[in-house]
């Protein structure tokens, strides 16, 4: 999936993604209305600042599975809640 693909969509409230996605690319939302998400089963590697502005996500699953997070991947999500990342996973 390219960069920025739905930067920009504010009001988009979901999305899903087909499980052959291997990487989330930089900057692919800013879903200031997203409130949880499920990364794609076979995703290892977030790009910069790819969820950044994610300012109502609360949950994020499928993030043992990542091996690598890009700078700012979780900026201003502000009322996240249960992620973690993992020992495993390059920051």
């Amino acid at each position: 999936i390219e960069e920025r693909v739905f930067y920009g969509c504010i009001s988009l409230e979901s999305i899903i993604l087909p499980s052959t996605i291997k990487k989330v690319n930089e900057k692919i939302v800013e879903w200031r209305k997203l409130t949880n998400y499920t990364i794609p089963q076979n995703v290892t590697k977030l790009g910069n600042y790819c969820f950044a502005n994610c300012e109502q996500m609360t949950q994020l699953n499928g993030i043992e599975q990542v091996k690598e997070c890009g700078k700012g991947c979780f900026y201003r999500c502000l009322k996240m809640n249960n992620h973690h990342i993992l020992s495993n996973t390059a920051i």
